[in-house]
């Protein structure tokens, strides 16, 4: 979903930082498909996006679920992350720690896997 105020102030930001020509306020240039996903942007002018809001914009806008959007965006993605089709630094897309647990926190049945001592 387009949304006008977060490209607005990415771009007044790369401006103020000197980082003109920097600015990608959405996956892969001009798509405004991950708007809503963005929860900021890098001292290097980098949009930081979170996971978890892009799979939630795919299954609204395809009305998939859970499972078919993170196999979409697993592959559609992620995997395309490393060829900076924005001509920028690499976005980031992150887990956020409330996710990262929700999912993750769990003890292993194997004695001490996967366990911070």
């Amino acid at each position: 979903m387009y949304n006008k105020k977060i490209r607005n102030a990415i771009a007044n930001y790369c401006q103020d930082n000197g980082l003109e020509g920097k600015e990608c306020p959405a996956l892969f240039g001009p798509s405004d498909a991950y708007d809503n996903a963005i929860i900021g942007i890098s001292a290097s002018g980098a949009v930081v996006y979170d996971y978890e809001k892009i799979v939630e914009e795919v299954m609204n806008d395809d009305g998939i679920s859970y499972d078919e959007a993170v196999d979409w965006v697993d592959y559609n993605v992620m995997r395309s992350l490393g060829y900076n089709l924005c001509g920028i630094d690499p976005i980031v897309i992150t887990t956020s720690v409330e996710d990262l647990c929700e999912k993750y926190d769990y003890e292993s049945e194997e004695e001490g896997k996967g366990v911070i001592k």
